[in-house]
């Protein structure tokens, strides 16, 4: 494995050089028309990393829409090193949306980024601006699995651009829930105290982590 290298010029021959250092070992020193044949052999990778690349976007987005569907924010953020990172100019979708015409159907899938060591997920689709950071802009984005230390469990905050997906556990008004429905945005109980119906009662904050 290649750890830098350096390109000069020498004051002696007045030929290009280079110095290859590694990541174990002395570092390699060439000169000459062995550069260019080092060059050449760079430029070819390259190329085949450069032609790689959409291939291995487009696998990667695929991985992630999959993982996005089947697993709970809990275990995604377990997972966070398979997201990308934030970038400035780039689209992201907000909750998953389908998208139907006469003669097409079209899904958007929520964007899950990772920024600063946290995961978030998008809540507003947006083309992202350099002050839109996911820490910064709170009605763009929402970090995922924040928990309360005490009980280890997240503080449930649905709402139509905090949308949890099927399995999710979280707390509400001391009592622990997990979402029955995918883009659950709704809250476990009505504002009259009865079940919403979108969430599965599991009990006490207590209840539930001593029956683990």
């Amino acid at each position: 494995m290649i750890k830098g290298f350096s390109v000069g010029i020498s004051n002696i021959t007045n030929e290009l050089y280079l110095t290859v250092y590694p990541t174990q070992g002395e570092a390699i020193f060439i000169e000459g028309e062995e550069v260019n044949e080092v060059a050449k052999h760079i430029e070819a990778i390259k190329k085949v990393a450069e032609a790689a690349k959409p291939t291995a976007e487009k696998e990667r987005d695929s991985l992630i829409e999959i993982i996005n569907e089947k697993t709970t924010d809990e275990e995604k953020v377990s997972l966070i090193d398979i997201y990308p990172n934030w970038e400035i100019g780039k689209k992201y979708n907000g909750p998953t949306e389908v998208n139907t015409t006469i003669d097409v159907i079209s899904i958007s899938i929520q964007s899950y980024v990772q920024h600063m060591g946290k995961l978030y997920k998008c809540t507003q689709s947006h083309t992202s601006q350099i002050d839109w950071a996911p820490d910064v802009a709170v009605s763009l984005w929402a970090e995922v699995g924040v928990t309360n230390p005490d009980t280890g469990l997240e503080e449930l905050k649905p709402s139509t651009t905090n949308l949890y997906a099927t399995g999710d556990i979280g707390t509400w008004n001391g009592r622990v829930y997990e979402s029955l429905y995918p883009n659950n945005g709704n809250p476990p109980l009505f504002e009259d105290g009865s079940p919403s119906g979108w969430w599965k009662d599991l009990g006490t904050i207590e209840e539930y982590l001593n029956g683990r």
